[in-house]
């Protein structure tokens, strides 16, 4: 996930939701942008807003009906973009829905709770195991 102008080029909503801008959020959504347009990676706005942490972007897309548990090619879910880049705020806002599965692997495997332990996020990664062993035992 980066902001380089050849994977972004057409798609303004994923740009918009990824730089945290709110306005241009709605106003592409008032123009009847797809919320759940998919760019080459198969990643949607809400997977760029998560993985920059814009909690209140993902509101907004979620409002207006985004895929929360859409996958990307490589499998990674919303709480996968938000794990692997340390957003414990996205982690927990996510967390509280119920289409999100804290266990679901992407194409090699791996939780959210892996991923943010392969990037050394070792806080984020106790707690998100803390999440999960919590949904467990419930």
């Amino acid at each position: 996930m980066n902001f380089s102008s050849s994977l972004l080029k057409g798609y303004p909503l994923h740009y918009a939701a990824g730089r945290g801008h709110q306005e241009p959020v709605l106003d592409k959504l008032r123009h009847s942008h797809n919320v759940n347009t998919r760019n080459p990676c198969n990643e949607t706005p809400i997977h760029y807003a998560a993985g920059f942490g814009h909690v209140d972007i993902m509101v907004i897309l979620q409002q207006h009906g985004a895929d929360i548990a859409a996958t990307s090619n490589g499998g990674w879910t919303s709480l996968h973009y938000a794990a692997g880049r340390n957003h414990k705020d996205a982690c927990a806002w996510l967390l509280e829905l119920p289409e999100v599965k804290i266990d679901a692997l992407d194409t090699q495997g791996r939780t959210a709770v892996d991923l943010a332990k392969e990037r050394g996020h070792k806080y984020l990664a106790l707690w998100l195991w803390a999440k999960k062993l919590a949904k467990k035992l419930a």
